[in-house]
Protein backbone atom coordinates (compact mmCIF):
# COMPACT_ATOMS: atom_id res chain seq x y z
CA UNK A 1 0.00 0.00 0.00
CA UNK A 2 3.07 2.48 0.33
CA UNK A 3 3.02 2.93 -3.58
CA UNK A 4 -0.71 4.54 -3.60
CA UNK A 5 0.43 6.14 -0.82
CA UNK A 6 3.43 7.73 -2.39
CA UNK A 7 1.25 8.45 -5.44
CA UNK A 8 -1.46 10.19 -3.09
CA UNK A 9 0.78 12.45 -1.93
CA UNK A 10 2.44 13.06 -5.25
CA UNK A 11 -1.03 14.00 -6.60
CA UNK A 12 -1.99 16.07 -2.97
CA UNK A 13 1.10 18.41 -3.70
CA UNK A 14 1.04 18.56 -7.60
CA UNK A 15 -2.85 20.24 -6.83
CA UNK A 16 -1.57 22.70 -3.51
CA UNK A 17 1.26 23.98 -4.99
CA UNK A 18 4.86 22.68 -4.29
CA UNK A 19 4.79 20.30 -7.54
CA UNK A 20 2.76 22.39 -9.47
CA UNK A 21 2.87 20.43 -13.26
CA UNK A 22 1.93 24.11 -15.30
CA UNK A 23 4.98 26.03 -16.07
CA UNK A 24 5.35 28.76 -14.05
CA UNK A 25 5.82 32.45 -15.92
CA UNK A 26 6.24 35.73 -14.99
CA UNK A 27 7.04 39.24 -16.32
CA UNK A 28 11.06 38.91 -15.68
CA UNK A 29 11.61 35.27 -16.26
CA UNK A 30 10.10 33.64 -19.15
CA UNK A 31 10.92 30.01 -19.01
CA UNK A 32 10.64 28.13 -15.98
CA UNK A 33 13.99 26.70 -14.50
CA UNK A 34 12.38 24.20 -12.05
CA UNK A 35 9.54 22.66 -14.20
CA UNK A 36 11.78 19.52 -14.79
CA UNK A 37 12.90 18.90 -11.20
CA UNK A 38 9.27 19.42 -9.98
CA UNK A 39 8.21 16.77 -13.07
CA UNK A 40 10.57 14.54 -11.90
CA UNK A 41 10.35 14.72 -8.13
CA UNK A 42 6.43 13.98 -8.97
CA UNK A 43 6.71 11.33 -11.67
CA UNK A 44 9.09 9.33 -8.97
CA UNK A 45 6.36 9.74 -6.30
CA UNK A 46 3.65 8.88 -8.53
CA UNK A 47 5.12 6.65 -11.16
CA UNK A 48 6.98 4.74 -9.48
CA UNK A 49 4.20 4.50 -6.29
CA UNK A 50 2.34 2.95 -8.87
CA UNK A 51 4.66 0.51 -10.43
CA UNK A 52 5.47 -0.41 -6.81
CA UNK A 53 2.15 -0.91 -6.20
CA UNK A 54 1.61 -3.06 -8.99
CA UNK A 55 5.24 -5.18 -8.43
CA UNK A 56 4.36 -5.93 -5.30
CA UNK A 57 0.62 -7.32 -5.90
CA UNK A 58 1.87 -9.67 -8.12
CA UNK A 59 5.65 -10.30 -7.53
CA UNK A 60 5.21 -10.33 -3.57
CA UNK A 61 6.42 -14.38 -2.88
CA UNK A 62 9.22 -13.81 -5.45
CA UNK A 63 12.93 -14.35 -4.66
CA UNK A 64 14.97 -11.68 -3.32
CA UNK A 65 16.60 -10.73 -6.42
CA UNK A 66 14.07 -11.50 -8.98
CA UNK A 67 12.00 -8.59 -7.23
CA UNK A 68 15.12 -6.56 -6.76
CA UNK A 69 15.83 -6.32 -10.36
CA UNK A 70 12.31 -6.58 -11.78
CA UNK A 71 11.40 -3.75 -9.30
CA UNK A 72 14.16 -1.34 -10.30
CA UNK A 73 14.13 -1.91 -13.92
CA UNK A 74 9.99 -1.28 -13.57
CA UNK A 75 10.40 1.82 -11.47
CA UNK A 76 13.15 3.12 -14.22
CA UNK A 77 10.50 2.48 -17.15
CA UNK A 78 7.55 4.00 -14.95
CA UNK A 79 9.65 6.92 -14.02
CA UNK A 80 10.63 8.05 -17.21
CA UNK A 81 7.13 7.06 -18.39
CA UNK A 82 5.50 9.60 -16.33
CA UNK A 83 7.92 12.62 -16.91
CA UNK A 84 6.92 12.19 -20.74
CA UNK A 85 3.47 12.12 -20.02
CA UNK A 86 3.13 14.75 -17.63
CA UNK A 87 5.39 17.56 -20.25
CA UNK A 88 3.61 15.91 -23.04
CA UNK A 89 0.27 17.51 -21.48
CA UNK A 90 1.12 20.86 -19.63
CA UNK A 91 4.22 22.05 -22.16
CA UNK A 92 3.77 24.68 -24.86
CA UNK A 93 3.40 23.20 -28.56
CA UNK A 94 6.33 24.55 -30.12
CA UNK A 95 8.88 22.90 -27.12
CA UNK A 96 7.13 19.37 -28.08
CA UNK A 97 10.44 18.53 -29.54
CA UNK A 98 11.49 18.18 -25.76
CA UNK A 99 9.13 15.35 -25.71
CA UNK A 100 9.89 13.81 -28.21
CA UNK A 101 13.54 13.41 -26.76
CA UNK A 102 12.01 11.96 -23.45
CA UNK A 103 10.21 9.64 -25.79
CA UNK A 104 12.77 8.51 -27.29
CA UNK A 105 14.86 8.15 -24.27
CA UNK A 106 11.82 5.94 -22.82
CA UNK A 107 12.12 3.73 -25.64
CA UNK A 108 15.78 3.16 -25.70
CA UNK A 109 15.23 2.04 -21.91
CA UNK A 110 12.81 -0.60 -22.88
CA UNK A 111 15.15 -3.03 -24.51
CA UNK A 112 18.16 -2.23 -22.35
CA UNK A 113 16.66 -3.09 -19.18
CA UNK A 114 14.47 -5.95 -20.10
CA UNK A 115 17.53 -8.35 -20.08
CA UNK A 116 18.38 -6.88 -16.62
CA UNK A 117 14.91 -7.81 -15.42
CA UNK A 118 15.48 -11.63 -16.99
CA UNK A 119 19.01 -12.07 -15.49
CA UNK A 120 17.27 -14.50 -12.79
CA UNK A 121 15.54 -16.73 -15.28
CA UNK A 122 19.21 -16.13 -17.10
CA UNK A 123 21.11 -17.49 -14.09
CA UNK A 124 18.37 -20.34 -13.94
CA UNK A 125 17.31 -18.82 -10.00
CA UNK A 126 14.48 -20.74 -9.01
CA UNK A 127 11.59 -18.74 -10.23
CA UNK A 128 7.85 -18.63 -11.47
CA UNK A 129 7.44 -18.84 -15.28
CA UNK A 130 7.91 -15.15 -17.18
CA UNK A 131 4.63 -14.95 -18.25
CA UNK A 132 2.73 -16.50 -15.01
CA UNK A 133 1.12 -15.16 -11.88
CA UNK A 134 4.39 -13.21 -10.32
CA UNK A 135 6.48 -13.42 -13.79
CA UNK A 136 9.31 -11.37 -13.80
CA UNK A 137 8.09 -10.46 -17.87
CA UNK A 138 4.28 -10.06 -17.51
CA UNK A 139 4.99 -7.36 -14.95
CA UNK A 140 7.22 -5.85 -16.63
CA UNK A 141 5.26 -5.74 -19.98
CA UNK A 142 2.23 -4.92 -17.50
CA UNK A 143 4.39 -1.63 -16.47
CA UNK A 144 5.50 -0.69 -20.03
CA UNK A 145 1.81 -0.96 -21.56
CA UNK A 146 0.36 1.24 -18.84
CA UNK A 147 2.84 4.03 -19.22
CA UNK A 148 2.64 3.87 -22.82
CA UNK A 149 -1.04 4.30 -22.58
CA UNK A 150 -0.39 6.80 -20.13
CA UNK A 151 1.54 8.78 -22.41
CA UNK A 152 -0.85 8.61 -25.20
CA UNK A 153 -3.45 9.65 -23.33
CA UNK A 154 -1.94 12.62 -21.80
CA UNK A 155 -1.06 13.31 -25.57
CA UNK A 156 -4.75 13.04 -26.94
CA UNK A 157 -6.04 15.22 -24.32
CA UNK A 158 -3.95 18.52 -25.04
CA UNK A 159 -5.75 21.31 -26.16
CA UNK A 160 -3.59 21.87 -29.04
CA UNK A 161 -2.13 19.44 -30.74
CA UNK A 162 0.35 19.11 -34.42
CA UNK A 163 1.31 16.03 -36.34
CA UNK A 164 4.31 15.55 -34.11
CA UNK A 165 2.01 15.01 -30.73
CA UNK A 166 -0.61 12.75 -32.85
CA UNK A 167 2.50 11.06 -34.27
CA UNK A 168 3.58 10.29 -30.55
CA UNK A 169 0.20 9.44 -29.32
CA UNK A 170 -0.50 6.70 -32.47
CA UNK A 171 2.93 4.86 -31.55
CA UNK A 172 2.81 4.90 -28.16
CA UNK A 173 -1.24 3.43 -28.33
CA UNK A 174 0.85 0.89 -30.55
CA UNK A 175 2.81 0.03 -28.54
CA UNK A 176 0.40 -0.80 -25.45
CA UNK A 177 -1.44 -2.79 -27.27
CA UNK A 178 1.43 -5.23 -28.21
CA UNK A 179 2.78 -5.24 -24.76
CA UNK A 180 -0.55 -5.89 -23.76
CA UNK A 181 -0.90 -8.78 -26.42
CA UNK A 182 2.39 -10.06 -25.60
CA UNK A 183 1.30 -10.50 -21.97
CA UNK A 184 -1.68 -12.00 -22.74
CA UNK A 185 -0.78 -14.58 -25.12
CA UNK A 186 2.50 -15.64 -23.18
CA UNK A 187 0.06 -16.28 -20.01
CA UNK A 188 -2.55 -17.90 -21.66
CA UNK A 189 -1.32 -19.22 -25.18
CA UNK A 190 -3.14 -19.38 -28.13
CA UNK A 191 -6.30 -21.65 -26.73
CA UNK A 192 -6.43 -20.74 -22.80
CA UNK A 193 -4.31 -23.34 -21.65
CA UNK A 194 -1.67 -21.56 -18.77
CA UNK A 195 1.82 -22.80 -17.51
CA UNK A 196 -0.34 -24.74 -14.72
CA UNK A 197 -2.04 -26.87 -17.69
CA UNK A 198 -5.67 -24.80 -16.42
CA UNK A 199 -7.52 -23.79 -19.41
CA UNK A 200 -9.45 -20.23 -18.86
CA UNK A 201 -12.58 -19.65 -20.50
CA UNK A 202 -14.79 -16.61 -20.04
CA UNK A 203 -17.98 -16.83 -22.06
CA UNK A 204 -17.20 -20.29 -23.44
CA UNK A 205 -14.16 -18.72 -24.95
CA UNK A 206 -10.32 -19.26 -24.71
CA UNK A 207 -9.04 -16.35 -22.57
CA UNK A 208 -6.77 -15.59 -25.29
CA UNK A 209 -9.80 -14.56 -27.71
CA UNK A 210 -11.57 -12.77 -25.31
CA UNK A 211 -8.50 -10.60 -24.40
CA UNK A 212 -7.37 -9.97 -27.50
CA UNK A 213 -10.74 -9.05 -28.44
CA UNK A 214 -10.52 -6.57 -25.54
CA UNK A 215 -7.16 -5.16 -26.10
CA UNK A 216 -8.40 -3.87 -29.46
CA UNK A 217 -9.73 -1.40 -27.74
CA UNK A 218 -6.70 -0.14 -27.01
CA UNK A 219 -6.52 1.26 -31.22
CA UNK A 220 -9.73 3.52 -30.87
CA UNK A 221 -7.29 5.91 -29.56
CA UNK A 222 -5.37 6.07 -32.60
CA UNK A 223 -5.97 9.51 -34.08
CA UNK A 224 -5.83 10.38 -38.17
CA UNK A 225 -4.53 13.71 -39.58
CA UNK A 226 -7.84 14.89 -40.43
CA UNK A 227 -9.48 14.21 -37.63
CA UNK A 228 -9.25 16.68 -35.44
CA UNK A 229 -11.38 19.46 -34.59
CA UNK A 230 -9.58 22.49 -34.01
CA UNK A 231 -7.18 22.12 -37.11
CA UNK A 232 -6.67 25.51 -38.20
CA UNK A 233 -6.71 26.62 -34.82
CA UNK A 234 -3.45 24.02 -34.30
CA UNK A 235 -2.21 25.72 -37.19
CA UNK A 236 -1.99 29.01 -35.83
CA UNK A 237 -0.65 27.79 -32.74
CA UNK A 238 2.12 25.92 -34.42
CA UNK A 239 2.87 28.66 -37.17
CA UNK A 240 4.78 31.07 -34.98
CA UNK A 241 7.47 28.03 -34.27
CA UNK A 242 10.23 27.21 -36.97
CA UNK A 243 10.91 24.11 -35.34
CA UNK A 244 9.69 20.89 -37.09
CA UNK A 245 6.09 19.71 -36.72
CA UNK A 246 6.51 15.80 -37.38
CA UNK A 247 7.78 13.11 -35.18
CA UNK A 248 11.15 11.68 -36.07
CA UNK A 249 10.11 8.17 -34.28
CA UNK A 250 5.84 8.75 -34.31
CA UNK A 251 3.51 6.95 -36.54
CA UNK A 252 0.90 9.17 -38.52
CA UNK A 253 -2.13 7.78 -40.53
CA UNK A 254 -3.02 10.46 -42.77
CA UNK A 255 -6.60 8.39 -44.06
CA UNK A 256 -7.94 7.35 -40.80
CA UNK A 257 -11.46 9.18 -40.74
CA UNK A 258 -14.35 9.34 -38.40
CA UNK A 259 -16.23 7.19 -40.91
CA UNK A 260 -13.41 4.44 -40.43
CA UNK A 261 -12.52 4.55 -36.90
CA UNK A 262 -13.36 0.69 -36.43
CA UNK A 263 -10.82 -0.34 -39.28
CA UNK A 264 -7.82 -0.57 -36.65
CA UNK A 265 -9.09 -2.38 -34.27
CA UNK A 266 -10.27 -5.15 -36.70
CA UNK A 267 -6.94 -5.00 -38.39
CA UNK A 268 -4.76 -4.97 -35.59
CA UNK A 269 -7.82 -8.57 -33.81
CA UNK A 270 -7.07 -9.83 -37.91
CA UNK A 271 -3.66 -9.60 -37.47
CA UNK A 272 -3.39 -11.15 -33.41
CA UNK A 273 -5.24 -13.98 -34.50
CA UNK A 274 -3.13 -15.07 -38.03
CA UNK A 275 0.41 -14.93 -35.90
CA UNK A 276 -0.72 -16.23 -33.54
CA UNK A 277 -1.98 -18.97 -35.63
CA UNK A 278 1.36 -19.40 -37.62
CA UNK A 279 3.01 -19.59 -34.36
CA UNK A 280 0.97 -22.39 -33.32
CA UNK A 281 2.10 -23.98 -36.38
CA UNK A 282 5.60 -23.42 -36.87
CA UNK A 283 6.91 -22.02 -33.85
CA UNK A 284 5.06 -23.91 -30.30
CA UNK A 285 7.57 -26.51 -28.70
CA UNK A 286 10.60 -25.41 -30.52
CA UNK A 287 13.64 -25.82 -27.66
CA UNK A 288 15.37 -22.55 -28.71
CA UNK A 289 11.89 -21.17 -27.14
CA UNK A 290 11.61 -22.72 -23.64
CA UNK A 291 13.58 -19.91 -22.09
CA UNK A 292 10.12 -17.58 -22.03
CA UNK A 293 8.32 -20.79 -21.53
CA UNK A 294 7.25 -21.73 -25.16
CA UNK A 295 8.97 -24.44 -25.71
CA UNK A 296 8.18 -26.97 -22.71
CA UNK A 297 4.73 -27.84 -24.01
CA UNK A 298 2.60 -30.78 -23.46
CA UNK A 299 3.30 -33.25 -26.63
CA UNK A 300 1.20 -36.65 -25.21
CA UNK A 301 -1.10 -37.66 -22.74
CA UNK A 302 1.39 -38.58 -20.31
CA UNK A 303 2.72 -35.24 -20.58
CA UNK A 304 -0.40 -33.44 -19.60
CA UNK A 305 -1.07 -36.37 -16.65
CA UNK A 306 2.44 -35.54 -15.48
CA UNK A 307 2.00 -32.33 -15.10
CA UNK A 308 -1.62 -32.08 -14.39
CA UNK A 309 -1.12 -34.50 -10.92
CA UNK A 310 2.04 -34.20 -9.97
CA UNK A 311 2.92 -36.73 -7.57
CA UNK A 312 -0.77 -38.41 -6.29
CA UNK A 313 0.92 -39.27 -2.89
CA UNK A 314 0.86 -35.62 -2.03
CA UNK A 315 -2.72 -34.43 -2.87
CA UNK A 316 -6.03 -35.79 -1.05
CA UNK A 317 -8.94 -37.18 -2.99
CA UNK A 318 -10.77 -33.66 -3.16
CA UNK A 319 -7.99 -32.31 -4.56
CA UNK A 320 -7.38 -35.24 -6.68
CA UNK A 321 -10.96 -34.64 -7.91
CA UNK A 322 -10.56 -31.12 -8.82
CA UNK A 323 -7.44 -31.64 -10.95
CA UNK A 324 -9.50 -34.76 -13.22
CA UNK A 325 -11.69 -32.12 -14.58
CA UNK A 326 -8.84 -29.60 -15.14
CA UNK A 327 -7.53 -32.82 -16.75
CA UNK A 328 -10.15 -33.54 -19.08
CA UNK A 329 -10.22 -29.73 -20.76
CA UNK A 330 -6.30 -29.95 -20.58
CA UNK A 331 -5.98 -33.23 -22.16
CA UNK A 332 -8.53 -32.20 -25.12
CA UNK A 333 -6.71 -28.51 -25.79
CA UNK A 334 -3.27 -30.00 -25.66
CA UNK A 335 -4.18 -32.84 -27.97
CA UNK A 336 -5.95 -30.49 -30.56
CA UNK A 337 -2.44 -28.23 -30.17
CA UNK A 338 -0.39 -30.93 -30.49
CA UNK A 339 -1.72 -32.54 -33.47
CA UNK A 340 -1.47 -28.78 -35.53
CA UNK A 341 2.63 -27.76 -34.99
CA UNK A 342 4.84 -29.27 -36.69
CA UNK A 343 7.44 -29.48 -33.61
CA UNK A 344 4.35 -31.51 -31.56
CA UNK A 345 2.62 -33.38 -34.33
CA UNK A 346 3.18 -37.05 -34.68
CA UNK A 347 2.98 -36.41 -38.71
CA UNK A 348 2.61 -33.46 -40.92
CA UNK A 349 -0.56 -33.85 -42.11
CA UNK A 350 -2.37 -31.81 -39.53
CA UNK A 351 0.04 -28.82 -39.42
CA UNK A 352 0.29 -28.59 -43.42
CA UNK A 353 -3.95 -28.51 -42.93
CA UNK A 354 -4.06 -26.19 -40.40
CA UNK A 355 -1.31 -24.26 -43.08
CA UNK A 356 -3.98 -24.44 -45.86
CA UNK A 357 -6.77 -23.18 -43.48
CA UNK A 358 -4.36 -19.68 -42.62
CA UNK A 359 -4.19 -19.61 -46.54
CA UNK A 360 -7.73 -19.90 -46.61
CA UNK A 361 -8.48 -17.41 -44.01
CA UNK A 362 -6.03 -14.37 -45.49
CA UNK A 363 -7.93 -13.04 -48.18
CA UNK A 364 -11.35 -12.17 -46.87
CA UNK A 365 -9.22 -10.73 -43.82
CA UNK A 366 -7.41 -8.58 -46.26
CA UNK A 367 -10.69 -7.49 -48.03
CA UNK A 368 -12.47 -6.31 -44.89
CA UNK A 369 -9.54 -4.14 -43.82
CA UNK A 370 -8.93 -2.94 -47.17
CA UNK A 371 -12.02 -1.57 -48.29
CA UNK A 372 -12.64 -0.37 -44.84
CA UNK A 373 -9.60 1.63 -44.82
CA UNK A 374 -10.28 2.89 -48.43
CA UNK A 375 -14.08 2.24 -49.39
CA UNK A 376 -13.54 3.46 -52.65
CA UNK A 377 -11.31 0.28 -53.70
CA UNK A 378 -11.96 -1.67 -56.50
CA UNK A 379 -11.42 -5.43 -54.72
CA UNK A 380 -16.00 -5.42 -53.61
CA UNK A 381 -16.22 -7.58 -56.43
CA UNK A 382 -14.04 -10.03 -55.00
CA UNK A 383 -15.43 -10.35 -51.20
CA UNK A 384 -18.14 -12.43 -51.78
CA UNK A 385 -15.80 -15.29 -54.00
CA UNK A 386 -13.45 -15.38 -50.59
CA UNK A 387 -16.69 -15.70 -48.22
CA UNK A 388 -16.90 -19.42 -48.51
CA UNK A 389 -12.53 -20.35 -48.13
CA UNK A 390 -13.84 -18.84 -44.38
CA UNK A 391 -15.68 -22.66 -44.19
CA UNK A 392 -12.46 -24.45 -44.79
CA UNK A 393 -10.48 -24.11 -41.23
CA UNK A 394 -13.83 -24.47 -39.63
CA UNK A 395 -14.13 -27.93 -40.67
CA UNK A 396 -10.57 -29.11 -41.82
CA UNK A 397 -8.31 -26.97 -39.21
CA UNK A 398 -10.45 -26.82 -35.69
CA UNK A 399 -6.95 -27.48 -33.53
CA UNK A 400 -6.42 -23.87 -33.12
CA UNK A 401 -9.22 -21.75 -31.36
CA UNK A 402 -7.15 -18.51 -32.94
CA UNK A 403 -7.26 -19.54 -36.33
CA UNK A 404 -11.31 -20.59 -36.15
CA UNK A 405 -11.71 -17.03 -34.28
CA UNK A 406 -10.28 -15.66 -37.33
CA UNK A 407 -12.43 -17.98 -39.81
CA UNK A 408 -15.46 -16.48 -37.84
CA UNK A 409 -14.04 -12.62 -38.28
CA UNK A 410 -13.44 -13.26 -41.90
CA UNK A 411 -16.79 -14.90 -42.39
CA UNK A 412 -18.74 -12.15 -40.60
CA UNK A 413 -17.19 -9.38 -41.68
CA UNK A 414 -17.96 -10.22 -45.57
CA UNK A 415 -21.41 -11.00 -45.13
CA UNK A 416 -21.36 -7.21 -43.34
CA UNK A 417 -19.34 -6.18 -46.87
CA UNK A 418 -21.58 -7.56 -48.89
CA UNK A 419 -24.80 -5.92 -47.70
CA UNK A 420 -22.99 -2.66 -47.36
CA UNK A 421 -21.44 -2.95 -51.21
CA UNK A 422 -25.06 -3.63 -52.15
CA UNK A 423 -26.48 -1.20 -50.65
CA UNK A 424 -24.24 1.55 -51.56
CA UNK A 425 -24.56 0.45 -55.05
CA UNK A 426 -28.15 0.60 -55.41
CA UNK A 427 -28.58 4.01 -53.22
CA UNK A 428 -26.25 4.76 -56.08
CA UNK A 429 -28.46 3.66 -58.82
CA UNK A 430 -31.42 5.70 -57.38
CA UNK A 431 -29.75 8.91 -57.65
Amino acid sequence: GWGIVAAGIATLLALTGPLELKERQTDSVRRDKFLLFRTMIFSLLFGGGIAWFIIMQSMSEAPWLVLLLTGLSCLAISFLGTVAAVLGYFIELEDMQEVEQIFTIWLIALPIFLPVTGLPQFLNIDASHPFGVGGWLSTYLVICSAASFAFALALRSRPTKNSLTRGLANLSVLLAWLFGICMLYGRYGVAGLDENYDVTHVLGLPASIVGTLAMSLFLLALEGESSGPDRSRMKRVSSHSTKPTKSLVGVTFANLTSSNWWVPPVAGTAAVFVVASLFAILLRGAGFLSIFGAGDVARSHEDVFSNVFGDKKTHDLATLAEKAVSHVKALATSAKLAGAGFWTAKDWLGPILHLVGITAVLPSLFLLVAQGWSPTSSLSSFVPLCIPLNLIPMVLSRGIPSLLAGAALGLVGGLVQVVTNRSAAHNSKMR
